[in-house]
């Protein structure tokens, strides 16, 4: 998660109660020692006081904050650990793009598996993320930023970020619809996830689904010109627009240009006004509930 300054200088942070409770789940899924998700929240917020300075205060600057916890009890073998110890790390960081919203290009991987059914891939768990990089080598040689996985020819996530769709559909309200793949348990419930998911049915201006999405039905979706728009989801970026699409056997798929207002030439995709109305809220800009005080 991020610590950020409003305006007036007050560090905030975003929805930091739903990262203590994913960390509390993704704890207990290796039957590491149980903490107070309150009291660790209120220890974050101690420590983001002292460094309050750390803290950038330009729009798009924030402090990344990693907790993490990794068993301590000193033995050798495969059991529970009855020891603990929970770290924070921070550091400042800047805007995920310098110059401008660069697009990304996946590749859709159907060789290698982030989660499987009945795993841990709804954890946030370092085993998740390191096996991740092979395959994401292997994604460059093929022309793509990253990998987009798949299980049994369903769509699931990239290795650090949730995937949206936007398809258009002439069947459904609005004529569009908004999919991202079902927290089954090979998904990693993201809090950017959640936000973007919340902020659109909010809006009511098309279909929200949480459902699977094919390799088969993404294909026809973009042969019959009705794929509208991709982008990831996540923390570091809030918001990474997706230009395209390289199959194994080296096919491309090259999605639209992104629209832009005639006057000003400013981005009108969703996946932009998305990730502005989050980072309004971030910034202590707008007022929700979802921003939280730190002083």
């Amino acid at each position: 998660m991020k610590a950020y300054k409003d305006a007036q200088g007050h560090a905030r942070l975003f929805r930091p109660e739903m990262n203590m409770a994913r960390l509390q789940r993704s704890t207990l899924r290796l039957a590491l020692p149980e903490f107070g998700e309150e009291e660790l929240l209120e220890c974050i917020k101690a420590l983001l006081r002292v460094d309050d300075a750390w803290i950038p205060q330009e729009r798009g600057y924030s402090l990344y904050l990693r907790p993490f916890v990794m068993g301590s009890t000193p033995f050798l073998g495969v059991g529970p650990s009855n020891d603990a110890k929970l770290i924070t790390l921070l550091s400042p960081v800047g805007p995920y793009f310098k110059a401008g919203q660069a697009k990304v290009r996946l590749l859709i991987d159907e060789t290698n598996l982030r989660a499987a059914p009945g795993g841990a891939g709804a954890h946030k768990l370092a085993g998740n993320y390191a096996p991740t990089i092979a395959p994401q080598r292997r994604a460059a040689e093929l022309g793509a930023d990253q990998c987009l996985y798949s299980c049994e020819g369903k769509l699931s996530e990239c290795g650090a970020m949730n995937m949206f769709f936007l398809i258009r559909d002439e069947a459904v309200e609005g004529g569009l619809e908004l999919v991202t793949a079902p927290l089954d348990g090979t998904i990693l419930p993201g809090v950017t996830r959640d936000s973007i998911l919340s902020l659109a049915r909010q809006w009511g201006e098309f279909k929200v689904s949480e459902r699977d999405v094919t390799i088969s039905e993404l294909e026809t979706a973009f042969n019959e010109g009705r794929l509208v728009e991709c982008f990831g989801a996540g923390t570091a970026a809030v918001i990474m627009p997706v230009g395209g699409f390289v199959r194994e056997d080296g096919t491309k798929w090259e999605l639209p240009e992104t629209p832009v207002d005639a006057a000003t030439g400013a981005d009108m995709s969703l996946g932009q006004r998305l990730k502005d109305a989050i980072e309004a809220i971030q910034y202590g800009e707008v007022e929700s509930p979802w921003s939280v005080l730190v002083n």
